[in-house]
């Protein structure tokens, strides 16, 4: 259970509201994980994306704070934008091996397809 909301996915604490004066970062696993049905969780690349949304959101707040100095009216969107560049990097990265197996089987059955498109048209003339 998250320490300041039933709801939040994922709360950010700057210097100021820590004890420690260390910034930090929450992650609220199980309300993440409350609409997900649970068969996806088994499937290793979606869970880890589905955590990285919300980690990712975090860490564009920390960045507005800390770094840019961007204003608190434009924190959600930062946060937004941060998440949505760095979910592209990581479904690069998560995806180049599923890529790598699923682009030789894709291009095969183009060339079927065409072989059976041809054959089937030298039949009809």
């Amino acid at each position: 259970m998250c320490p300041d909301s039933k709801n939040s996915l994922g709360l950010y604490y700057g210097k100021q509201a820590s004890i420690d004066n260390l910034p930090k970062i929450v992650i609220c696993v199980g309300n993440i994980c409350k609409g997900v049905p649970r068969y996806l969780l088994c499937i290793g690349f979606l869970r880890r994306f589905i955590l990285a949304q919300t980690l990712f959101h975090e860490i564009g707040h920390h960045i507005q704070y800390s770094v840019h100095g961007i204003k608190k009216h434009d924190g959600e969107r930062h946060a937004k934008q941060f998440t949505q560049k760095m979910l592209m990097r990581f479904g690069n990265r998560e995806f180049f091996i599923i890529k790598i197996i699923l682009y030789p089987i894709i291009l095969l059955s183009r060339i079927i397809r065409r072989f059976r498109g041809s054959v089937l048209k030298a039949k009809n003339a």
